[in-house]
């Protein structure tokens, strides 16, 4: 880890850029506590889940709950936000991610949100 805040947060803090209570903040605190339920909360029951190639790895709830089980699992799993776009309906955040192993890689992920939820969270 590089120069990161234990909640989740860089330096500079662009988590910021977005209310505390916005669904994309919501969920990055779910994930950081392994809440599943709290962290499903935060997607429309419609929700999408879409891989770089454009595959649906999850649609809906249920599928969701499925795909993030054993990331939940994972003991440290934690994600950082380095930076952050918002525009409207769009999210885009630049993320490290790691665990308690040491394992860690960046992701760039794209949130689309309608009606206060997020209906798809596409990773890169």
């Amino acid at each position: 880890m590089t120069g990161h805040a234990p909640d989740g947060h860089a330096p500079d803090d662009p988590v910021a850029k977005l209310a505390a209570d916005h669904p994309v903040n919501r969920q990055l605190a779910a994930y950081n506590d392994h809440d599943l339920e709290r962290f499903v909360a935060c997607f429309h029951p419609t929700c999408r889940l879409v891989a770089a190639d454009g595959t649906v790895r999850a649609a809906g709830h249920d599928q969701l709950r499925e795909a993030y089980t054993p990331v939940f699992a994972v003991p440290g799993r934690r994600a950082v936000i380095l930076d952050r776009i918002a525009l409207g309906d769009w999210v885009v955040d630049h993320e490290e991610v790691w665990n308690d192993a040491g394992d860690r890689f960046e992701a760039l992920v794209t949130y689309r949100l309608a009606d206060g939820e997020i209906v798809e969270m596409r990773m890169h």
